[in-house]
C-alpha cells in the first residue's frame, strides 16, 4: 500500500509540479542559450533533455537513446570514424543479451533505443542527426551507469576531443579525476540515479547551460 501511494505522489509531482516547473525554466535557459548549433553527445538521454529545455534542433544522434560505458567511450573517443559507419540492427545486446526495444550497432558500438517502437524509426532519426553533427563544435556528457569503471571514466576524460563532463555519486569516487569530474554529493547509491536526467538534478552541480555556451 505504501509503495503504491509513494507511485501515485511521484506521478502527480513528474506531471503536475515538475512540469509546470520545466515549462517556465525552458523559457529562461533558452533564452541564455547562445551557442547555436552545437552537438552534445551522451551516454543517455541527457542530450535530449538538454535540447528540449534550450530550444535547440537535435544537432545530435545519441538523443533517446543510451550506451553501456565501454561503448560510449570507444565511440565518443573516435566519433568521426563511427559516425560514418551503417547504423545496423541486432538481435540481442552482448551486455544483458535479449531486450523489448530496438538495439543496434554502428561497428563495435551497441547502440540501445529504449524510447523507440522500433528499429525503423530508430534507425531514421539516428541517420537524419548523424547529418548535422558539427564536429567544430562538439562536447560530451556521460554518467557512472551502464557499467562505468574508474579507467573507463579516466579514459573518457583524459580524450582531447571535445569538451567532456562526467556525473557519478560519491561512493563512484571521493576524489574528483578531472577538472570535468562532477561528484554529485545528494546521490546516495552506487551509480547515479535512474531519475537523475528526468527531473535535471545535474543542475544542482554545474550551470549547464553556462558550459554548454562556452563549448
Amino acid at each position: 500500500m505504501m509503495n503504491l501511494l509513494r507511485r501515485i505522489k511521484l506521478f502527480i509531482f513528474r506531471k503536475v509540479i515538475f512540469d509546470r516547473y520545466l515549462n517556465l525554466r525552458k523559457k529562461s535557459l533558452s533564452e541564455k542559450f547562445s551557442n547555436n548549433g552545437l552537438t552534445i553527445i551522451s551516454s543517455n538521454c541527457i542530450s535530449g533533455c538538454l535540447y528540449s529545455d534550450i530550444g535547440e534542433e537535435f544537432n545530435s544522434p545519441t538523443v533517446n537513446c543510451f550506451f553501456y560505458a565501454e561503448c560510449f567511450i570507444k565511440f565518443s573517443d573516435n566519433i568521426e570514424q563511427y559516425l560514418a559507419l551503417e547504423l545496423k540492427e541486432v538481435s540481442e545486446s552482448k551486455y544483458i543479451g535479449a531486450v523489448n526495444y530496438p538495439l543496434g550497432c554502428v561497428g563495435d558500438v551497441e547502440i540501445h533505443f529504449l524510447h523507440y517502437s522500433n528499429f525503423a524509426s530508430a534507425q531514421k532519426k539516428w541517420n537524419d542527426r548523424v547529418k548535422r553533427v558539427n564536429l567544430n563544435k562538439i562536447c560530451f556528457i556521460m554518467t557512472d551507469r551502464d557499467g562505468c569503471t574508474k579507467e573507463i571514466a579516466k579514459s573518457f576524460l583524459l580524450n582531447n576531443v571535445g569538451n567532456k563532463i562526467i556525473f557519478t555519486t560519491p561512493m563512484f569516487s571521493d576524489e574528483e579525476i578531472n577538472d570535468g569530474h562532477i561528484i554529485c554529493s545528494s546521490e546516495n547509491g552506487s551509480v547515479i540515479s535512474s531519475n537523475f536526467t528526468t527531473f535535471r538534478k545535474y543542475e544542482k552541480y554545474i550551470d549547464i547551460v553556462s558550459w554548454l555556451n562556452n563549448v
